[in-house]
Parts: C-alpha cells; sequence; structure tokens
C-alpha cells in the first residue's frame, strides 16, 4: 500500500522487516518538513502500539543526501530483527583528546575559570528597623504521604513501553 501528497509518500512494505512496518519519505531536505514528518512517524508509532498490541516501537530516521527516510517498526518479544551495530574502535590518546576538548567546552560545579572575570555580588538591601505593611504569607501545608501511596505514585512514573 502506498499514499502520496506532496510532502511526503507513506508505504507498508510487501515484506516488512516486522509486522507492522510503515515507511515514509521525505519529498524535500527542509528540516522544518522532515521534523513535521517525524511527528507524523511518531503518532503512527503510537497507533501500532496500540493497534497491534506490540511490545515496542522503533522509530529509524535515514537522513541521506538523496531523499530521507523514516521507518516505524512495531517491535514483538523475539521477533528476530537484530538493531545492534558495532561501535568504531578508538585508541586510547585519541579517546582522552575528544574527552578533554568536551571537558573544556563544558559547564561542571566546582570548576574555577581562570580566564572569567570575577562575579560582582550585587548589592544587598537595607532592611529597616520599620514593620512592614506587607502581610506575613504562611508556607502551604505539606501532605505527608504513606509508604503504599508514594510507591504507587513512584511506579507510574516508570514505564516500560
Amino acid at each position: 500500500m502506498t499514499l502520496s501528497n506532496d510532502l511526503f509518500t507513506f508505504e507498508v512494505p510487501q515484506k516488512g522487516a516486522t509486522k507492522g512496518q510503515v515507511r515514509f519519505v521525505v519529498a524535500s531536505a527542509r528540516p522544518d518538513d522532515i521534523a513535521l514528518v517525524g511527528f507524523c512517524a511518531n503518532v503512527t508509532a503510537s497507533l501500532l502500539f496500540e493497534r497491534l498490541q506490540a511490545q515496542g516501537t522503533n522509530i529509524v530516521i535515514d537522513l541521506s543526501a538523496q531523499k530521507s527516510r523514516i521507518d516505524v517498526l512495531a517491535r514483538y518479544e523475539n521477533d528476530g530483527l537484530n538493531l545492534l551495530w558495532t561501535p568504531k574502535q578508538m585508541d586510547a590518546a585519541k579517546l582522552a583528546s575528544v574527552q578533554e576538548r568536551i571537558r573544556n567546552k563544558t559547564f561542571m560545579f566546582g570548576k574555577q575559570d581562570s580566564l572569567a572575570a570575577p562575579k560582582v555580588q550585587p548589592p544587598k538591601p537595607e532592611r529597616s528597623t520599620e514593620q512592614s505593611s506587607m502581610p506575613k504569607m504562611e508556607s502551604p501545608r505539606v501532605e505527608q504521604l504513606s509508604d503504599t501511596e508514594e510507591e504507587y505514585l513512584v511506579k507510574q512514573l516508570i514505564r516500560i513501553p
């Protein structure tokens, strides 16, 4: 099945890598168009997950020079699809050099920058001895949750698609 419009072509391959593979081929190389089609792929991944009862989904993006392509794959346990790759090996000296360049360009707490200008503290406002006309605000009351309620809320945050 193939559907097409000005922005992208939507295909369902005859022999996909998994049951429920769909492919978007982006018509232009504009970043805004690719982002919009990526959003469509994200919605499609959610639909595949829900409708096909998949255990997960993968979105694979190929931004080649000719045509950009986005594949959405529904994943199942023991589907036989291996998306892992072998990382490139790098010698220790070159790796240390890259690490040092990254470290020099990033902000770290406690790191003193000898080139930075000293920080100027803003002047503190003088306190008057007179009472302010503003009423004092009480801090909001914080409820203590029981262990079971807190455990339930924490479990809701941990989701495995």
